[in-house]
C-alpha cells in the first residue's frame, strides 16, 4: 500500500493485515523525504538509519502482539522546533 493519499486509519488497517507493511511505509516516507523534500529544501534533516531501526522494532513489536498503538508504524515528519539528542534544531531558520 503506497502512502499517497490514504488515511491514517487505512494504513493502520494495512499494518494489521500485514505487520511487514511497516517498513515499506517507512522505506517510502524516507524516499519522499529525500527526493521531493529535499528539492523542495523542506526537509532539513532525515534520520534514514533511526527510522529504519526503529521500523524493524516496531515489527518485531507487532509479531509478538505487543501493545498496538493507534499510530504505531505511520510515519510521520516534524519540523525541527523539537529537541532531540544528536539532531539538528533549526526551527525551520
Amino acid at each position: 500500500m503506497s502512502l499517497r493519499f490514504q488515511s491514517i486509519e487505512a494504513l493502520r488497517a494495512a499494518i494489521a493485515s500485514e505487520p511487514g507493511s511497516i517498513a515499506d511505509l517507512v522505506a517510502e516516507a524516507l524516499s519522499g523525504l529525500d527526493r521531493t523534500g529535499r528539492a523542495l529544501h523542506a526537509v532539513a534533516h532525515v534520520a534514514t538509519e533511526d527510522a529504519r531501526a526503529r521500523a524493524a522494532a516496531l515489527l518485531a513489536e507487532a509479531q509478538r502482539g505487543g501493545a498496538a498503538s493507534p499510530l504505531l508504524g505511520i510515519p510521520v515528519a516534524h519540523k525541527d522546533l523539537y529537541m532531540r539528542a544528536g539532531w539538528p534544531c533549526g526551527g525551520g531558520s
